[in-house]
């Protein structure tokens, strides 16, 4: 299944990647080289549609030429006459069962397929008397596919029958055979039971058989009792099949005789078949009717005593029990199921899922179903909508671009200036005198104006040994 799934997509990606390379590249240059040569345009329409068209031919067209392949196939075998030409018509056949496993069809339709297939040719080599190996083959699948079906079941068991050197899958088939018609073969039931015998084999899938070969009284059921019995013995076995066995085996007077008497009178005091099969329980009850009355004291006071310490409570229940009895419940109508809100919400979404995931696969398979044609132009409609949603898309933004307002202009920005040197603002003087009284700097001032000199002036300041400071200043720069 999973091999024929990646077939499936493996191919048709394949054929996919192929055309791309091939018609793809081809397209492309007959655009620019051949149609339109020296013109410089914008191919991604050109590029999208070439691929949308290797993808419709590799996926699609692909899946519709195999399908048409198996039509065909389908057709030339269709009502065969017998007796003539019977090789070309299994040619056919064999053929059309190679299609089923080709890449050209999911696992489900090509079961669909071949279990058709498989049915009218089973059918077909047994109306023409095919009993050779390839023959068989075919019988065995169309009976896997429907075990119901008695006539297919016939030639396999002429077959396996005669053969005595058995492997375990074909002992496997017959099991299958046998439980599909209900035993009702005694030569096969006693073969299987000599197979059995003979590799001292007893498990749960060849007790049936044992029972079965028991009842039909064959020249080996001796064999089986001498056989099963000590094994079901030793394990005190009281179920179904033991009584069964043990009921069947008392006609053989067979050693432990008093043991499987008193197994069967126990399981019939116990009362436990009274409901589940009350066949089997009326035949223990004859088994009890026969013992004499100490016995059947005995075994009541036994069987009363073990009722009593089975009385005794205990936790039967677990937790993870009482989730399975709570599910139970649900699903059986006698109390609705409560769950958390969380677990109600999973639950609804996959109930939901499970409605939607149905009528998806129901409408995916009427799809299948239909003609051809209808096929190749839903897909071709499929696809041109696909292309028009595209280039309305391309459209819309042509327009778009033509009707938007330019942007603005995008602000250059200014650099801030650089800063500028401080300017001094500090005035200096020079001093050409300093005297410790202000009658002494008037003086000198006098003489200097005398002589010319402009922009005197007398500043003051302390004394650090005590007084001031007169000081003859001229000048400022």
């Amino acid at each position: 299944m999973v091999y024929q799934t990646l077939k499936y997509f493996i191919a048709r990606t394949g054929v996919t990647l192929f055309l791309m390379a091939t018609l793809g590249f081809f397209a492309l240059y007959v655009a620019h080289e051949v149609a339109m040569p020296g013109a410089a345009f914008d191919d991604t329409v050109i590029e999208w549609t070439v691929a949308a068209v290797c993808v419709f031919l590799g996926f699609f067209v692909y899946g519709l030429a195999g399908e048409q392949l198996m039509l065909n196939a389908i057709h030339r075998v269709k009502d065969p006459g017998l007796g003539k030409n019977e090789d070309e018509t299994i040619r056919q056949y064999e053929y059309a069962l190679s299609l089923t496993y080709s890449s050209y069809f999911l696992p489900r339709k090509s079961r669909r397929f071949r279990a058709e297939l498989v049915h009218n040719y089973a059918e077909y080599l047994l109306a023409s008397g095919r009993m050779d190996p390839s023959a068989t083959r075919i019988y065995l699948k169309a009976f896997l596919q429907n075990p119901r079906d008695s006539k297919f079941r016939a030639p396999l068991v002429a077959i396996l029958g005669n053969w005595s050197d058995l492997s375990q899958n074909e002992i496997d088939l017959l099991l299958v055979i046998l439980k599909a018609e209900d035993y009702r073969d005694p030569e096969i039931v006693d073969h299987l039971a000599s197979v059995f015998l003979a590799k001292k084999q007893f498990t749960l899938k060849t007790q049936p058989l044992f029972l079965k070969a028991l009842q039909n009284r064959g020249e080996r059921a001796r064999r089986i009792v001498e056989f099963a019995l000590p094994l079901l013995l030793a394990k005190e076995r009281a179920d179904a099949f033991a009584l069964n066995f043990y009921l069947e085996a008392l006609t053989f007077h067979p050693p432990g005789e008093q043991t499987v008497r008193e197994i069967l009178a126990r399981s019939f005091y116990g009362g436990q078949w009274r409901g589940a099969d009350p066949a089997l329980h009326d035949r223990c009850g004859e088994i009890f009717a026969e013992l004499d009355k100490d016995r059947q004291e005995t075994i009541a006071r036994s069987e009363d005593e073990k009722r009593l310490r089975a009385g005794r409570k205990f936790k039967l229940i677990a937790r993870d029990d009482l989730k399975e009895l709570e599910v139970l419940k649900s699903r059986m109508g006698i109390e609705p199921l409560r769950l958390p809100v969380f677990k109600s919400l999973f639950v609804w979404l996959r109930q939901g899922l499970d409605q939607a995931l149905p009528a998806l696969g129901g409408a995916a398979r009427s799809f299948a179903s239909t003609g051809i044609g209808f096929k190749a132009a839903s897909l071709g409609f499929a696809f041109l909508l696909v292309l028009g949603v595209t280039r309305f898309e391309s459209l819309k933004e042509e327009v778009d671009g033509i009707f938007r307002k330019p942007p603005p202009p995008a602000e250059v920005p200014i650099a801030p200036p650089e800063p500028a040197e401080p300017v001094n603002v500090r005035k200096h003087t020079v001093q050409v005198a300093a005297v410790i009284s202000q009658g002494q700097a008037d003086r000198i001032v006098k003489n200097l104006r005398r002589k010319g000199v402009e922009g005197l002036y007398v500043a003051k300041s302390k004394r650090s040994a005590g007084g001031d400071w007169y000081k003859i200043r001229v000048g400022s720069f």
